[in-house]
């Protein structure tokens, strides 16, 4: 069935206004590369705004390559679409670069003025600078001999032990001092620390006498060696020895 020219007349308005439709699609499609190139240069904007608008960007242009199997409308839709996300991802790094700047700029009026009263002398400022470095390092003070202390309960209490196990009961007593603390404790509880006793303030290692830059610097680690008893030795029948047959 032939159409007729009223017919013809109508397709060809509508192939106008896919190819017009088309056309402003792609216009849209380089100005926003455009635009997403020169604010991808500007520092401020976020790596996720510029993804979003990337995503936006490789969206139309995947649909652009099936354009003209779409709609009119379809086509239009998709461009408008593509300019309102255009339009708000402007706005957003507006938003987001002025936000930067104004951090900026505070930031560096507190840099100012922190550096302003740094320079004039503030006894309260003082005080609590100086108490709380007072804090500080009676707390790792405390902390570093409360570990000593574990290591030296842990390695003295190895004192039969091997040099190698009276280190290593040092060193993890020290580590784990808490443990340490708590064994000493059970120990305490049970009567066991009454026989026991320190051989060295901290570690039992170098026996006396030894060198004596050992004495000065490593005394703590220094021990006297226990006095063994000796053996008692009987006699059955004791002989008197006439006093001039003993040695002189």
């Amino acid at each position: 069935m032939a159409s007729t020219p009223e017919q013809d007349q109508m397709a060809q308005e509508y192939r106008n206004r896919v190819a017009i439709n088309m056309s402003n699609l792609s216009t849209s499609i380089s100005k926003a590369s455009d635009t997403y190139g020169v604010i991808k240069q500007i520092p401020g904007v976020s790596q996720e705004t510029l993804e979003e608008f990337s995503a936006a960007i490789e969206d139309a242009k995947t649909f652009y390559k099936t354009a003209a199997s779409e709609t009119a409308d379809a086509i239009a839709s998709k461009r408008d679409l593509l300019e309102l996300k255009m339009q708000q991802f402007v706005d957003r790094t507006k938003t987001e670069i002025q936000e930067k700047k104004t951090a900026e700029v505070e930031k560096k009026q507190d840099e100012e003025k922190k550096a302003v009263e740094e320079s004039s002398f503030n006894p309260t400022r003082f005080t609590g600078n100086l108490v709380q470095t007072a804090k500080n390092s009676a707390f790792w003070i405390g902390l570093i001999v409360l570990a000593l202390w574990g290591g030296s309960i842990a390695s003295n209490n190895a004192f039969e032990k091997p040099l190698s196990m009276r280190i290593y009961y040092f060193i993890f007593g020290a580590l784990l001092f808490p443990i340490s603390f708590l064994f000493a404790f059970w120990r305490w509880m049970t009567g066991e620390s009454k026989s026991g006793k320190y051989h060295a303030i901290l570690a039992p290692i170098f026996q006396i006498p030894t060198y004596w830059w050992i004495h000065v610097f490593l005394f703590m680690f220094t021990y006297k060696a226990p006095i063994q008893p000796q053996p008692i030795t009987f006699i059955a029948n004791p002989v008197a020895v006439p006093e001039s047959q003993l040695p002189a």
